[in-house]
């Protein structure tokens, strides 16, 4: 494998380990299957502890779906198409969506020299995605939408998308108070990674919530 089809695949694993870790952190993975599945492979490690196996990417082990992989498909050909994750909230009486977190993903390119430093340089970068990653882990559950999911886990829904296709959407709009920042960007060889949250500032008078206990 070329340093550049390294590079690209190190950056579309971590998007896949990002929409991962925040979607199950808002109860979209269904806990039985999830218990079910982290059972087989402890199993599965006992009676083959002593063959080696690869390690999970970034080596961190977080439960995916088929159907987010599918949904991301069209990142394996173009990492650099900025990935939009969106959490709503469905209000229960009047099915109004609210949006309560957007996650905007993008590998900008830059350059495209190979030399003696190149391997070394992606090893830094999968250290660096990787102490992100454990970092993102907490970071997606003192945002106010991890209470929200939990109190509310029906009415909470989301969706993937690219830059072109979050441009035609009408209903991206935070209706509250909405917190903006942004992650250092971590420099590759071949691009710049870069990620940010934009989430709903909990307060007493949080729309959908209010609306739904008057």
């Amino acid at each position: 494998m070329d340093p550049k089809t390294k590079c690209q695949r190190i950056i579309l694993e971590a998007f896949y380990k990002i929409c991962d870790i925040l979607l199950e952190s808002r109860g979209f993975f269904d806990e039985n299957d999830v218990e079910q599945r982290r059972r087989r492979r402890r199993r599965r490690s006992s009676r083959n502890n002593c063959i080696r196996k690869p390690h999970p990417s970034f080596n961190l082990i977080v439960d995916s779906k088929p159907v987010l992989r599918n949904a991301l498909r069209e990142w394996k050909t173009n990492p650099h198409r900025i990935l939009y994750i969106h959490i709503y909230f469905e209000q229960p009486l009047t099915k109004k969506k609210f949006l309560l977190e957007r996650y905007t993903l993008e590998y900008r390119p830059r350059g495209s020299r190979v030399d003696e430093k190149t391997s070394q340089q992606l090893r830094s970068v999968y250290k660096k995605i990787s102490v992100f990653l454990r970092s993102f882990i907490s970071f997606v559950r003192i945002v106010p939408a991890f209470d929200i999911s939990r109190e509310h886990r029906k009415q909470i829904s989301y969706d993937v998308s690219s830059d072109e296709e979050s441009q035609k959407k009408k209903h991206l709009d935070f209706d509250c108070v909405v917190s903006n920042m942004r992650f250092s960007h971590i420099v590759a060889p071949f691009g710049m990674w870069g990620s940010g949250p934009n989430f709903l500032v909990l307060s007493f008078d949080f729309c959908p919530i209010s609306h739904q206990t008057r």
